[in-house]
């Protein structure tokens, strides 16, 4: 049987950002514009910033900062032991911000990407996307990537903000865009699933499941279509073939997913499926409190056994344990059914 929530913070108003994790912390953002930064193992309240500007959908930090990309047209630096504030600069920002190697990226309203110094928010380069930027930024090995609205790929050196590669996936894309290994995954409008090669943009493959958010591990994508039945598909992230699918809801109107090792958590509808990623079997999956009709998603952020969620109201931590699968589960074939 499932473990109960190792623990569970009730916020007032709508939760907007999060979670985002580090080491011994989870950050979340409402729509008061307020940060918070909880314990991860006890779900204590370290501190809250009363930021003021809403932040968009995620948070980004790193040992030393969290970075809010917010809507009054700034990205923030707080401190992470205290919460205060470290540099704000002016950027309009269209998105939410990524950190890596001492810089933030964020894209902006007029569809550039920008870099900043993460120590002092000073700009370090910026680069023409589109008009506007519909995924991204994301980055991986060294490479920026995001992708305009008019569904072309764009991939930018990290460190110096030169042109690597583009591609053009013809269809306009999600606002997903992940990457694992040496492919970058993306859905599109018309109902497909991209794997482009990180290194020069290539499109290995393309497969159709539905409008779907994407997660992947070292040999798989896992799609799951939002917007009617909420379907999980299990994609060999080499080839794009079939290995599963399995069906968690007749009527989902928004869908998430993650994955962590083995556990497959598919949120749908107030409810979290945990699956078996080699073969779709079922776990345990809690139930959360159905969510308001203007605030169906639920993000999710797997950390070891621990699964931290944010709801409409809530951000909360819950234990899966280290096996949440029958034992006769692990006797099937890599293959699925």
């Amino acid at each position: 049987m499932p473990s109960p929530p190792a623990w569970t913070v009730a916020v007032d108003t709508t939760v907007t950002a999060g979670p985002t994790t580090t080491r011994h912390t989870v950050y979340a953002g409402d729509t008061d514009g307020t940060v918070y930064a909880l314990d991860a193992a006890t779900g204590h309240t370290r501190w809250t910033h009363p930021a003021h500007p809403i932040p968009h959908t995620a948070l980004a930090a790193d040992d030393d900062s969290v970075f809010v990309s917010s809507q009054d047209g700034s990205v923030v630096a707080l401190n992470a032991a205290t919460g205060q504030p470290r540099w704000s600069t002016p950027l309009t920002p269209a998105s939410a911000p990524v950190t890596a190697n001492g810089l933030v990226f964020a894209a902006d309203h007029n569809g550039r990407i920008q870099a900043l110094n993460a120590a002092t928010g000073r700009p370090c380069w910026s680069a023409w996307v589109d008009k506007e930027v519909g995924a991204g930024p994301v980055v991986s090995h060294g490479t920026v990537i995001a992708v305009g609205r008019n569904g072309i790929v764009y991939a930018f050196d990290a460190a110096t903000g030169n042109a690597a590669w583009s591609a053009n996936l013809v269809a306009p894309v999600r606002s997903e865009l992940i990457t694992a290994g040496s492919k970058v995954f993306l859905s599109s409008k018309d109902g497909r699933v991209h794997a482009l090669d990180l290194a020069t943009g290539l499109i290995r493959w393309s497969s159709r499941t539905g409008i779907a958010h994407l997660t992947a591990d070292k040999t798989s994508v896992y799609a799951y279509t939002t917007g009617g039945k909420a379907v999980v598909y299990a994609l060999d992230g080499d080839t794009g073939r079939q290995w599963w699918r399995r069906t968690t809801a007749q009527h989902a109107t928004d869908t998430a997913i993650a994955v962590a090792g083995d556990v497959l958590y598919a949120a749908a509808d107030g409810k979290i499926d945990v699956l078996y990623a080699p073969t779709g079997e079922s776990g345990w999956g809690p139930d959360l409190p159905a969510p308001p009709k203007n605030n169906q998603h639920v993000s999710m952020v797997p950390v070891g056994a621990t699964l931290y969620i944010t709801t409409a109201h809530t951000v909360r931590a819950i234990n899966i344990g280290n096996d949440p699968f029958p034992a006769a589960v692990h006797g099937y074939g890599a293959g699925g059914q």
